[in-house]
């Protein structure tokens, strides 16, 4: 969080939480060992490329939001699309609490479900726009 807030605009610079972490922790700790994230991915994010960085990175989760509330607010949905969309919202959801509570950001495995997810999730509301 020193790290947001001392450098807000455009962070730290991406993959120098480990230098930044040295320079700040270790004058309190006598035996300090380098940590290789921060807290969760959120943080990891603003911290290496700012807020700005930040916004427009998880971008696609607020557009996906929007998307969906648009989606949701339809009068006549069939079942079907209903119970596809819950699906893959969920999903997301998974997704974005992992990502507070684990460090998925660095796992690639758990970046391909989650990409795949996008994918679609754009890709039907693409199909449902033009029909």
């Amino acid at each position: 969080i020193k790290s947001i807030i001392d450098y807000p605009i455009f962070g730290i610079g991406l993959g120098n939480w480990k230098v930044f972490s040295i320079k700040t922790e270790s004058q309190e700790y006598d035996e300090y060992q380098i940590p290789y994230h921060v807290h969760n991915d959120y943080l990891e994010v603003a911290a290496e490329i700012g807020i700005i960085g930040m916004i427009l990175f998880y971008g696609i989760y607020i557009y996906l939001l929007i998307m969906y509330t648009k989606f949701f607010r339809k009068p006549k949905i069939p079942d079907s699309d209903k119970i596809f969309a819950i699906t893959l919202v969920l999903g997301l959801i998974v997704y974005l609490i992992d990502s507070f509570l684990n460090f998925p950001f660095t796992r690639p495995v758990m970046q391909i479900p989650n990409l795949f997810l996008i994918g679609l999730s754009i890709s039907c509301h693409l199909t449902l726009l033009h029909s």
